[in-house]
């Protein structure tokens, strides 16, 4: 469930509901010389914070930040591969094609994708949560 989405000039936030989970996009617009995209996932003993590079920006792998709490606390930065993304989603959907299997992502998940920007974009229009529903 959408429960609740603003948006300004620039910018918009929207909370959305899963299960007893939180969810909260948000998204805005600077004037900068750099590329500011994070995705944050929170746990009840840590964190991962990603951060991946310009969408054209070639041989640069996401930065990744894990911290893990508990009795010990540390922090990890996992290095991933130093390939550039469009290039192996590419070679990632040939390879299905010519092994004949799933691609990780596939066109029921891009369908959810839009069924959830469109459930966002009604809250916000309409001002109260909407429910997320998938039909098929």
């Amino acid at each position: 469930e959408v429960t609740f989405s603003r948006a300004w000039p620039g910018g918009f936030i929207s909370v959305l509901s899963y299960d007893e989970y939180p969810l909260v996009l948000e998204m805005g617009s600077i004037s900068a010389d750099f590329w500011d995209e994070r995705l944050i996932v929170y746990f009840k003993n840590g964190w991962v914070d990603l951060r991946p590079p310009p969408p054209l920006l070639r041989n640069v792998s996401a930065r990744v930040h894990v911290y893990r709490a508990g009795e010990i606390q540390r922090d990890e930065f996992p290095h991933g591969v130093w390939a550039w993304s469009f290039e192996r989603q590419a070679q990632h959907f040939i390879n299905c094609i010519i092994e004949d299997k799933d691609p990780l992502s596939n066109g029921l998940d891009s369908y959810k994708d839009i069924v959830i920007a469109e459930d966002v974009l009604k809250a916000m229009l309409n001002g109260k949560p909407e429910r997320i529903s998938f039909s098929f």
